[in-house]
């Protein structure tokens, strides 16, 4: 059993996704240093008929990741995202904590342009990036 989701929350009822929660449920949590990291414990159903981590499981989480990251930046507002990409890198499957970490690259008016990367143990599953417009 994955025990490291100590210390992660869950969105606020403000917040609340009931895609996210039914499809993760996702976690996130801020680091001493501010960054924001976001992660979920891995489990057989977040896995395709291989048994390694469903493509759309993971391009989930890197949207939920897309908010948690800009979530200093969007304050009490709310957002919708305008664009995004990834790339699949590495397979990952069930029993495994799998992370997810980005920056805001550029953020004003009603843009916030963020990238980051999906990653279980250091090895990074997925790369993405996106745009979120300020509602």
């Amino acid at each position: 059993m994955i025990t490291e989701l100590d210390g992660y929350q869950t969105w606020s009822t403000t917040h609340r996704d009931p895609f996210e929660d039914h499809c993760g449920p996702f976690f996130w949590r801020k680091l001493p240093d501010g960054t924001v990291e976001t992660a979920f414990a891995a489990k057989a159903h977040h896995c395709n008929g291989m048994g390694i981590l469903h493509g759309g499981v993971l391009m989930s989480f890197a949207d939920y990741s897309l908010f948690a990251i800009a979530n200093d930046e969007l304050g009490t507002g709310s957002a919708v995202t305008v664009s995004f990409s990834s790339d699949f890198i590495a397979g990952a499957g069930p029993g495994q904590l799998i992370k997810g970490r980005g920056q805001i690259t550029r953020a004003g008016g009603r843009l916030i342009f963020v990238r980051g990367e999906i990653f279980s143990d250091e090895r990074v599953l997925l790369s993405f990036s996106g745009v979120l417009m300020r509602r």
